[in-house]
């Protein structure tokens, strides 16, 4: 499991990119894949973490695209994905 930090709003914080940070995104995808299971269609890396040599604030930003849920799946795949979504951000490397 990708290890978690705390997010503090005080100071925005820019690094160097970081060429660790395509494998952290595929991390975090197997992780979504494997508590969503067949409900996801994608899973894609978005936000500046994406984007080869810029500089960006040291979080990988994820969109996923779930595909139809019936209602009786509903409450219990997204409690499941949301719990675990909170527990995806990588830490920061020194």
């Amino acid at each position: 499991m990708v290890k978690i930090r705390p997010v503090t709003w005080d100071t925005v914080e820019i690094v160097d990119y970081d060429e660790r940070w395509p494998a952290d995104f595929r991390r975090i995808a197997d992780e979504i894949n494997a508590v969503l299971g067949e409900l996801i269609i994608a899973v894609e890396h978005v936000g500046s973490t994406s984007v080869p040599g810029l500089a960006a604030k040291p979080i990988i930003d994820a969109f996923e695209t779930i595909g139809s849920v019936t209602p009786r799946q509903r409450p219990i795949s997204f409690a499941a994905f949301l719990s675990h979504h909170r527990k995806l951000q990588p830490t920061t490397r020194n």
